[in-house]
């Protein structure tokens, strides 16, 4: 599990921007819809499978990966959280890593 914490706000379109760029990795339903909602989206990549969802009361985004390659999953896609963030102007973030004791 994995935080991104907004000091002041959270802005809006964050995971919107997050979700167009990892379109390829979306998870899809037995239908074959997308598993994406107005404030997450579920990805499938590198064998692994991770829930992006924002939580806005805590102005933070959550991610948790699941599977074989939780470290290269979790890299993908701090990276891609990382380059949005650094194009919004004037947003102070922290990136967060709870303790599982």
């Amino acid at each position: 599990m994995f935080y991104y914490s907004y000091d002041y706000f959270l802005p809006s379109g964050i995971i919107t921007r997050f979700i167009v760029r990892m379109h390829q990795d979306i998870e899809k339903k037995l239908n074959g819809l997308p598993l994406c909602w107005r404030e997450g989206v579920v990805l499938n990549l590198l064998n692994s499978r991770a829930p992006v969802k924002v939580k806005p009361d805590d102005k933070q985004i959550e991610v948790r990966v699941i599977g074989d390659n939780r470290r290269g999953a979790m890299g993908a896609i701090c990276n891609q959280l990382d380059q949005i963030n650094i194009s919004i102007k004037k947003i102070n973030f922290s990136k967060q890593i709870p303790c599982n004791c």
